[in-house]
């Protein structure tokens, strides 16, 4: 076996990750939520809801008998005895579009959910649920009923497809390989920004800038909004916590 990494299993959690991150977040902060998308028939989809259910309902989640469950197992060993340092990512996944069937029922099912709902988040990891031209549908479908559909992009995706949402939360390099700007500083942000919001037709742009802070932009506002630079093992969900943060405070009431 040598010279390979022997583990001795000490302890393993369960953790809900992508878009059921942002559902965790939404009830961490109180909300009520109402989770959609696609899951294996597997034990992986019995653990996600297990995790998800003390807050939310999982009704919405469609299981695939040809898709697995979505899962990154990592496996974190210690350095030194001490540090714990990831030494392998295993990702068990099937990012192809979904079929035809599946994107009608969550259609129909998405124009009920929304009727219900005061805000919509879409967050997208580009593991083919958000077909360019589904995505454009849900949009469509939060607007007639009147909701704001708030949407964390994907890198390296065709943004057009969000275009007509209420606001966008693009991190640094999504917002720069969408808008064609290097976004270097605060300077860059603020022409990123203005270039999205029109070119998408949006209400507003975050962009999210790491240790920066974040850019935001609206048609009254052009802000920077700083933050306290902390130093953090592992980044994994921020963009997560930015779309739930931001969607409990619009749908409590507060502007952007």
């Amino acid at each position: 076996e040598a010279p390979v990494p022997v583990l001795k299993v000490v302890k393993k959690e369960h953790r809900p990750g992508g878009a059921a991150s942002v559902a965790a977040d939404l009830s961490a902060l109180g909300a009520k939520t109402i989770c959609m998308g696609v899951i294996g028939k597997d034990a992986n989809a019995d653990i996600l809801k297990a995790l998800l259910t003390s807050n939310a309902d999982t009704s919405g989640l469609i299981a695939d008998v040809n898709r697995p469950t979505i899962t990154k197992q990592r496996f974190v060993g210690l350095a030194q005895h001490i540090h714990p340092q990831q030494l392998l990512r295993v990702d068990e996944e099937d990012d192809s579009p979904l079929s035809r069937e599946l994107y009608e029922k969550f259609s129909q099912q998405f124009k009920s959910l929304a009727a219900q709902a005061d805000i919509v988040c879409l967050q997208d990891y580009n593991k083919g649920f958000f077909e360019d031209g589904f995505c454009r549908e849900l949009i469509k479908a939060a607007k007639d009923a009147d909701r704001k559909i708030l949407i964390d992009p994907a890198p390296r995706v065709n943004f057009e497809k969000y275009s007509d949402a209420s606001a966008i939360t693009p991190n640094r390099l999504e917002a720069s390989l969408a808008s064609g700007i290097d976004i270097k500083d605060t300077d860059d942000a603020a022409k990123a920004a203005e270039i999205l919001i029109k070119k998408l037709n949006l209400e507003a742009v975050i962009i999210t800038l790491d240790k920066d802070g974040a850019y935001l932009k609206t048609d009254s506002i052009a802000e920077h909004i700083p933050t306290i630079a902390r130093k953090v093992y592992d980044v994994s969900g921020a963009g997560d916590m930015v779309l739930a943060a931001v969607a409990a405070c619009l749908a409590a009431g507060i502007d952007y």
